[in-house]
């Protein structure tokens, strides 16, 4: 048990490292969630701008006006190579058929305006990518992109939590280059690419593991339980540093955790968090 969706991240690591099965109760598997496979798909556009099912998926996320008409359009444009991206690119990738449409002038008004801030966007993330670490990179892309904001003005708990996601995902680029010497975002990707795919194919029926949040646990009981992350400001969570009632609601909730136990009950902290 957890107190954030953004804990299971290290958790699911670990576990896969020890090939222990799991099963993930109440949400999905993290490499799973829509902000993670966003910002991957941010990310294999910059490796490979090529890949057409990334740009598909994040040319309008956040919305920047490039909706059902404009890429109608762009799906239709004309296959030109463009002189200004590697001639190692196809022709016929929707990233050729943009960057060659603004460059014949085959958009126009508010379309040509939409698809070249993206452009512009895609560009110099390319060029971030080449020159910063993994993790600085995959920040720059969700600041930039604008992804991290459209979030923050939602001011919503759920939007609070896919935050807290993206986060965590920062972290896991900072694992990854703790380990690997000269990391760079390419071998990232493969990664997490081969996670993601992993996520999607693996069954849950012989789990051994069974993981959710402390809220999703509630009338619920099992022979064991572990509750991790009892450290201030993530259990109890930080939303509740300055008020007594939220407080209150996070000694209820722990309350609910150690009673899901009927025989044994561990309780972890963290020595040091990332």
């Amino acid at each position: 048990l957890y107190r954030t969706n953004a804990q299971s991240r290290v958790l699911e690591d670990a576990l896969r490292r020890e090939a222990i099965a799991y099963r993930i109760v109440g949400s999905v598997r993290f490499y799973e969630r829509k902000e993670v496979k966003d910002t991957l798909s941010y990310l294999k556009l910059l490796v490979n701008p090529d890949d057409d099912v990334s740009l598909r998926r994040v040319i309008n996320v956040p919305a920047r006006g490039i909706g059902k008409g404009v890429m109608e359009a762009l799906e239709a444009a004309p296959v030109v190579l463009p002189v200004s991206i590697d001639h190692g690119l196809s022709a016929h990738s929707l990233w050729s058929r943009l960057v060659g449409g603004l460059d014949n002038g085959t958009f126009v008004g508010r379309a040509a305006a939409s698809l070249r801030a993206f452009r512009e966007l895609i560009f110099g993330l390319m060029e971030i990518a080449r020159q910063d670490s993994v993790s600085i990179a995959i920040g720059k892309v969700l600041d930039r992109s604008g992804y991290l904001q459209s979030l923050r003005e939602e001011r919503t708990e759920e939007a609070e939590g896919r935050i807290e996601n993206l986060m965590e995902l920062v972290s896991a680029a900072r694992e990854f280059e703790a380990r690997e010497e000269g990391a760079s975002l390419g071998p990232f990707v493969d990664r997490l690419s081969l996670l993601s795919e992993a996520d999607e194919s693996e069954g849950s029926a012989d789990a051994r593991v069974i993981m959710m949040t402390l809220h999703a646990a509630k009338g619920l009981e099992f022979p064991l339980v572990v509750i991790t992350g009892l450290e201030e400001g993530l259990f109890p969570h930080s939303r509740s540093s300055d008020d007594q009632a939220e407080l209150e609601e996070e000694r209820r909730l722990c309350y609910v955790g150690m009673t899901r136990a009927r025989r044994r009950l561990v309780l972890t902290s963290a020595a040091r968090r990332r």
